[in-house]
């Protein structure tokens, strides 16, 4: 019997070692590094990725910026607070750390006149409240109406010795008026539909090269980024590009060309020296300047 209480004895004792060197292994476990997330809100921009499995004291890289379309457009930057955005986070080595779960905030501001647009020009109008931009349907580019807040105009012209048509047919669905008192020639929001119907029309009769059609091509690259949506202004678009003369790389002088008819072999231009507006027959030669809305 004293043999048997010795075995239970040690038995015991085994089995306490064992238990205490269990609960050592999971306390090892449980004491590992917590790791943390950081969450891009990007306030109706794009969608950004979080950054997930981070230990505390880490830094992270920019994301790629978002992209955003409205009045307020250009992305400036995250921010660790939504309201009046006063901590901006600093990223990269140096930068600031990921100690808990953190979400940033995209800031998003608006362009003012004089800024370079998304497509390399220069923003010329600015409607906060918004414009419509006609739609069209046809053989090239059928786009629908939409909202725009801005207009860009190219960093150049297209030329300055570029004809309207040679053709004396006063084309449908162009907008058309004989007296610059007429509503329809401040009307912002028409020139690109009047474009595409206008480079319709004159590639059906065989033209090439004319005012419209120089820029409907148009194409410009910026980043990753092909525009393609350049068109002659509307009397009252370039109305407007004429009353912001003086900002960089918008005219000073010339007679340019716009998409708005006066007649079946009359358009109208608007000379930039004096801000005089008159019709002429197509086939004159003036300068041309693409603008773009968004």
């Amino acid at each position: 019997m004293k043999h048997t209480g010795k075995l239970g004895a040690i038995i015991a004792v085994i089995g306490l070692v064992a238990t205490a060197l269990f609960l050592t292994g999971c306390d090892n476990g449980s004491t590992s590094d917590p790791t943390y997330t950081v969450t891009f809100n990007s306030n109706g921009g794009t969608a950004v990725a979080q950054v997930i499995g981070l230990t505390s004291g880490s830094t992270i890289t920019a994301p790629a910026d978002p992209t955003k379309t409205g009045y307020t457009c250009i992305f400036d930057g995250w921010y660790k607070d939504n309201t009046t955005f006063a901590n901006p986070w600093n990223f990269g080595d140096g930068g600031d750390t990921v100690t808990a779960n953190i979400t940033l905030y995209a800031k998003w501001v608006a362009y003012s006149l004089g800024d370079t647009g998304p497509g390399g020009g220069k923003i010329f109008f600015v409607d906060p409240t918004g414009f419509t931009v006609e739609g069209y349907t046809g053989a090239t580019g059928s786009f629908v109406s939409y909202t725009a807040y801005y207009l860009e105009a190219a960093p150049a012209d297209e030329g300055s010795s570029i004809k309207w048509s040679d053709d004396t047919t006063a084309i449908s669905n162009v907008t058309t008026f004989t007296s610059n008192s007429d509503s329809k020639a401040s009307q912002i929001g028409n020139g690109r539909k009047d474009t595409r119907i206008i480079n319709d029309y004159l590639n059906g009769e065989g033209e090439n090269g004319t005012a419209a059609q120089k820029c409907a091509i148009k194409t410009v690259t910026v980043g990753s980024t092909t525009f393609n949506d350049w068109f002659l202004p509307s009397l009252g678009e370039l109305n407007e590009l004429y009353k912001a003369k003086g900002e960089p790389n918008v005219p000073t002088t010339g007679y340019f060309w716009s998409s708005s008819q006066y007649a079946s072999n009359y358009a109208w231009f608007q000379i930039f020296a004096s801000g005089f507006q008159g019709d002429f027959g197509k086939a004159n030669e003036y300068s041309v300047r693409a603008i773009r809305a968004f």
